[in-house]
């Protein structure tokens, strides 16, 4: 119910791109939350989503401070995904880049680095990761699959982006050859040996169930040590409930 309802929210608003839009600008913010105990030694990175929910977030961000674990937020312009493929791989591209460098900023005065990262932000998580294998010891993933291109080609959230797509003349072939370099098998190596929580939907509408499933499978194959659950609950429900409750 949760996922129709959101879904019809954002399909019946029509697509305004922000024309002063450039992909150096696909980071728009970061920020650092300190706990509120006795630091535990652990920072926890987590990647927002497209149209990110920030009070789900700020549920997760307080839970961990209340732990002790230090948190950086990574935010991503929402036109980082938009009816522009050759951009959105340059923007990727930026966002890659400008997060480690806060990542690196962050990271030298902790012991272990932590991943989360929910739907598309798993994007730009394992963008991330593949570039930094040695500094990311752990990873949470909520409802992420394992192509961009079968999100946005498949998803319902992704319906007006779609079609412009369409009436640009792109193919689902031409889209996901192109976008090849941000699908997550090439940083699922990374994980080997490493915990990783998966939470998955089987009844998700944005983020296709079996692009979810090829992801977990990519990682186990990679050695990565999952601990994968599984809900029907759809989309937003999934990333609310784990972004609330914990894992």
């Amino acid at each position: 119910m949760i996922d129709q309802l959101m879904n019809r929210r954002a399909m019946s608003d029509p697509l305004q791109p922000n024309h002063s839009y450039h992909p150096n600008l696909a980071l728009a913010s970061t920020e650092v939350l300190h706990p509120s105990a006795e630091s535990n030694g652990k920072l926890e990175v987590m990647f927002s989503a497209w149209h990110h929910s920030p009070t789900y977030y700020g549920y997760e961000a307080n839970r961990q401070a209340a732990l002790g674990t230090t948190v950086l937020t990574l935010i991503s312009d929402p036109q980082v995904i938009e009816p522009n493929p050759h951009r959105v791989l340059k923007s990727y591209k930026f966002l890659t880049e400008a997060a480690c460098a806060a990542i690196d900023t962050a990271a030298k005065d902790f012991d272990t680095v932590h991943f989360l990262g929910a739907s598309s932000g798993i994007v730009a998580l394992s963008s991330v990761a593949g570039q930094m294998p040695d500094q990311v010891n752990s990873a949470t993933i909520i409802a992420g699959g394992h192509s961009l291109t079968d999100s946005v080609w498949f998803g319902a959230r992704t319906r007006l982006l779609r079609e412009v797509l369409v009436r640009q003349g792109w193919k689902y072939e031409e889209l996901a050859e192109l976008w090849d370099p941000l699908a997550t098998r090439h940083a699922s190596p990374t994980f080997q040996s490493k915990p990783v929580q998966f939470f998955r939907s089987l009844s998700d509408r944005n983020v296709p169930p079996q692009s979810q499933k090829a992801y977990a499978d990519e990682l186990r194959t990679a050695g990565a040590v999952l601990d994968e659950r599984v809900t029907r609950l759809g989309h937003y429900a999934s990333i609310g409930l784990r972004l609330r409750k914990g894992f």
